[in-house]
């Protein structure tokens, strides 16, 4: 309910780096006599998007808004200024998405701008299972977009691999009596070939799932991994296969493995032809 405002007061700083501090704050709302207003960073005001006015956090900057009463979030971004201290200013469509009426006691963060997707696309991330309007979008779990991920392989992996290939060469037609230790050099030049940093990787989460549960599964995702799920045919065995097509490498492939097991404790990763 409070009004837009270009009033000079003392700001307190806030690093845009910083995404782990936990800040308290009070949300309200925006009277709709402001709506084809302009804001402070000049943006026409509406009601219908995920917007918010804050007495100091630089404009553009993303904020994860939770209700510590029911846990439900919302993403949004900073475009105005509010003259109060201690006050986070939300639009109508904000301050329902986290089930507060007039005003309540909040917590925030930061995010980081690899999260600017989902601020645009929330509306459609819903948890079917909690109706929560933002699910644990990873702040607490360790899970980050893929864009945050390493880009590029570990380059002293592939010259130790690559080491002497002509020895290794001469060492597969040993005598029948080194039979029995070929599986252990075997293993330990498997690699060259699993590391080849051209290498892309999907990952596969379940097989045999039912065409009527793929949303309920696909909804367990962190949303920024949710349009990379795909119901594919098994060839082996004839049933649909649920697959997050990433296309990425071995080690971005492994990092988001590692974060999404809990919900998928079976999951593996798998090479792309």
């Amino acid at each position: 309910m409070t009004s837009l405002s270009t009033s000079t007061i003392k700001a307190q700083s806030f690093s845009p780096d910083d995404t782990v501090t936990e800040y308290n704050a009070t949300a309200t709302y925006y009277a709709d006599k402001f709506v084809g207003r302009k804001t402070s960073s000049g943006e026409i005001f509406t009601q219908d998007k995920y917007t918010a006015a804050h007495h100091s956090i630089k404009f553009g900057t993303l904020v994860l808004v939770t209700n510590p009463k029911n846990g439900k979030q919302v993403i949004v971004k900073v475009n105005d200024r509010c003259p109060r201290h201690g006050v986070i200013d939300l639009t109508r469509k904000g301050i329902g998405a986290i089930g507060i009426k007039g005003s309540g006691k909040v917590t925030f963060r930061l995010l980081p701008k690899s999260y600017q997707y989902i601020w645009e696309h929330q509306d459609e991330l819903k948890d079917p299972e909690t109706g929560l309007q933002i699910p644990n979008i990873g702040i607490n779990t360790g899970i980050v977009p893929i864009d945050n991920l390493p880009e590029k392989e570990n380059k002293n992996e592939a010259p130790k691999n690559q080491k002497n290939p002509t020895p290794t060469a001469e060492k597969q037609p040993a005598p029948k009596q080194q039979t029995a230790k070929q599986p252990s050099t075997t293993s330990s030049t498997a690699p060259v070939v699993k590391k080849d940093p051209r290498a892309k990787y999907d990952i596969l989460l379940e097989i045999g799932v039912p065409r009527s549960q793929a949303e309920r599964k696909i909804n367990k995702l962190p949303m920024h991994l949710r349009e990379n799920a795909q119901l594919q045919p098994d060839q082996a065995t004839g049933k649909l296969k649920l697959v997050l097509v990433l296309s990425t490498t071995e080690k971005r492939a492994l990092a988001i493995q590692k974060g999404i097991r809990k919900k998928f404790p079976n999951c593996q990763l798998v090479a792309i032809d």
